[in-house]
């Protein structure tokens, strides 16, 4: 059954639509008004589709790594909680993240390399992209991992959930009556008022 990866390909096709509208918006411009099931979906498909055709070398020198690592890290630590092929994908975005912050590389992942008589340098050679990429071919890609993408899509909507749950309940509870403490406070802090006599005019009763 290709239920996992069929889901995978229609939230896809869905954004990959709208983004033909308008081809000025950028990828998350387009993304940011999905879902976090498409968000999942277009990131896991996107980072699948270049491995498969050209190594994760290919998915750093497209632009790929640079528009999506942030997020496919949050999505990743989610599918690392329960699924080892997740773990092995994190760490190696997560160096190649940490690395970039270093190096300061450009969008197809090259960097000034002062130790390399000033030339420029690849940031995938950090990593041992031909292993990865043996170990991704074999393990990835088929129906089982799509199914590990769907429980992440299932989680990320649930935490989703649960932490609207929570925003919309702290709007709706009523505040809090001020305590007897609380008043006897505020009138200690304010300044003290020049004391005044009564009036001794007795023309009219005094309230």
């Amino acid at each position: 059954m290709a239920e996992f990866s069929d889901k995978i390909q229609d939230l896809m096709d869905e954004v990959y639509n709208e983004w033909r509208k308008d081809n000025n918006k950028g990828k998350w411009d387009v993304l940011g008004e999905f879902s976090v099931a498409h968000q999942i979906a277009v990131t896991f498909g996107n980072f699948n589709y270049q491995v498969e055709n050209g190594g994760i070398e290919q998915w750093i020198y497209n632009g790929y790594f640079q528009d999506d690592a942030e997020k496919f890290i949050e999505f990743l630590e989610i599918g690392a909680e329960t699924d080892d092929r997740c773990r092995n994908i994190l760490d190696k975005v997560y160096q190649l993240d940490q690395y970039t912050h270093e190096t300061d590389c450009d969008r197809y992942g090259n960097f000034y390399d002062s130790d390399n008589d000033g030339d420029s340098s690849f940031i995938g050679d950090i990593i041992n992209c031909d292993k990865f990429d043996s170990w991704y071919y074999e393990n990835c890609g088929k129906e089982d991992w799509w199914g590990i993408v769907c429980g992440i899509i299932d989680k990320a909507e649930a935490r989703l959930a649960l932490s609207e749950q929570h925003e919309h309940t702290a709007a709706e509870k009523p505040a809090q009556k001020e305590s007897v403490l609380d008043k006897i406070h505020e009138a200690m802090a304010q300044p003290k008022q020049p004391h005044k006599p009564k009036s001794q005019d007795k023309s009219e009763p005094e309230l």
